[in-house]
């Protein structure tokens, strides 16, 4: 069988485009207030489900953190809004990191990128409270091979909306950022997590942790998490 490389690249194209999360933003929606070990958060309503974007899971403090186990966010006072998307992490921009042509090529993002997304079924304060909810959760770790891609890229309001399932998704550090053991480095620390030079993977560790804590006040199940 023979393909036309324009005609597959345009198809591949378009399904990228089709998944790919538009930056809208949301206005606040009280019924979806919500408690977690660092604060209280209030999301939206997208018309078919519930969401929180770009909640906090790890923190680097300082230049001198880079290329450490990042730490827990701090705790925050009153009402944090969770209705933008955070902030990309660093990566040369492409049709995998972000479908905007004009970022092709480009250093975007930001080392301040420890964040997640949620996305859930409709439920009430109350409904939380009284523990009825208990639906299994999704956390998508996106693809891009550990140096491009973000947490935006997948909209599964449909999935979550049909399937009555909780899907996060997370930023994790990427290329050089994520994963990288040098000498100097190593001297610097006795911590094994440190010294594993394996920083993206100590994210998506990290940001299942938070999950563990926290998805139970979205009306998840943190028995019942699928990566």
């Amino acid at each position: 069988m023979k393909y036309k490389i324009p005609s597959l690249f345009f198809l591949i194209t378009l399904v990228l485009i089709s998944c790919s999360q538009p930056r809208v933003d949301l206005l606040p929606d009280e019924s979806t207030i919500r408690e977690t070990q660092q604060g209280i958060l209030i999301g939206g309503d997208n018309g078919k489900t519930h969401q929180w974007l770009g909640i906090p899971y790890g923190e680097i403090v300082s230049p001198e953190d880079r290329w450490k186990q990042s730490r827990i966010p701090r705790a925050w006072d009153g009402v944090r809004e969770a209705l933008k998307f955070g902030s990309f992490c660093i990566q040369q921009g492409s049709l995998v990191g972000t479908v905007q042509r004009k970022d092709w090529g480009k250093t975007i993002g930001t080392e301040d990128c420890l964040n997640l997304n949620i996305w859930a079924p409709k439920l009430s304060s109350e409904e939380i409270e009284s523990g009825a909810a208990n639906y299994p959760v999704m956390l998508w770790i996106h693809g891009g091979s550990n140096v491009a891609g973000n947490s935006n890229f997948y909209n599964p309001t449909e999935l979550v909306f049909q399937h009555k399932v909780i899907v996060v998704t997370i930023n994790y550090r990427l290329g050089p950022f994520g994963w990288f053991r040098h000498p100097s480095i190593l001297s610097e620390s006795n911590n094994g997590e440190n010294r594993s030079g394996n920083y993206g993977n100590l994210d998506t560790i990290q940001a299942l942790q938070w999950v563990q804590k926290n998805i139970l006040n979205f009306g998840g199940d943190p028995e019942n998490v699928t990566i």
